[in-house]
């Protein structure tokens, strides 16, 4: 099964689908964890989308499940700054874990979305078709819940969409406790969990740098 968890920040959202890949982990499976969060993304740094075959429990602050993901990164915190972009990753993402999904099932984390935030549901209902999946969890939102019925309805018929109550034990954290997590993501990735790793800069002349830039259309005859 490929199950979605949609929910607004705060609502225990990503708690849910670590304690779905855990039940499956302890019954003897390696699902498949994906995390489309673009802020907070459980995988790499911020501003990346990602997923990876979970073999072991992970625990409610992220540690465990030895993760070897395959990551793409997005580059920016907000899912409208460059949303065609960030469809192409989603979709290359999701043919990838297609190719490699296990009888564990898969598991899709999303970026915070609540009533009125039409970028991010459009994103969500996005990235529903293109993981083409069967059930979706909606944490605490109504609005979010009848919205998904209507709208996966014709492309995903018998996809299953669930209305969850928030937890009672959900802690909410403040912006600064948020940016916390971001530094100490970077500081990880660039230094290592255990600060067993040694980057160093290397110092380019700005002559030695070219610059291309990209045509968004082709280009006039």
């Amino acid at each position: 099964p490929r199950s979605m968890i949609v929910g607004p920040s705060n609502s225990g959202k990503t708690s849910v689908a670590k304690l779905l890949v855990n039940y499956a982990v302890r019954l003897g499976e390696r699902p498949v964890l994906v995390d489309l969060d673009v802020k907070h993304c459980c995988f790499l740094v911020p501003g990346a989308i990602g997923a990876a075959v979970v073999a072991e429990t992970i625990t409610m602050d992220g540690k465990g499940g030895a993760f070897d993901p395959l990551a793409f990164f997005y580059g920016y915190r907000e899912i409208d700054s460059r949303p065609e972009l960030l469809k192409h990753l989603v979709t290359s993402l999701a043919d990838s874990v297609k190719k490699v999904a296990t009888p564990g099932g898969v598991v899709i984390d999303t970026s915070s979305c609540g009533a009125g935030q039409v970028p991010t549901y459009e994103a969500v209902v996005f990235a529903a078709k293109a993981f083409e999946v069967d059930h979706v969890f909606v944490v605490e939102q109504d609005r979010i819940y009848n919205d998904l019925k209507r709208d996966l309805s014709a492309d995903l018929p018998n996809a299953t969409v669930v209305r969850l109550p928030k937890s009672g034990g959900v802690v909410a954290h403040e912006k600064a406790f948020r940016r916390q997590e971001e530094r100490q993501s970077c500081s990880d990735y660039y230094y290592g969990p255990h600060t067993d790793l040694c980057p160093r800069p290397t110092v380019v002349p700005f002559s030695k740098i070219f610059m291309y830039q990209a045509a968004s259309t082709p280009p006039a005859p």
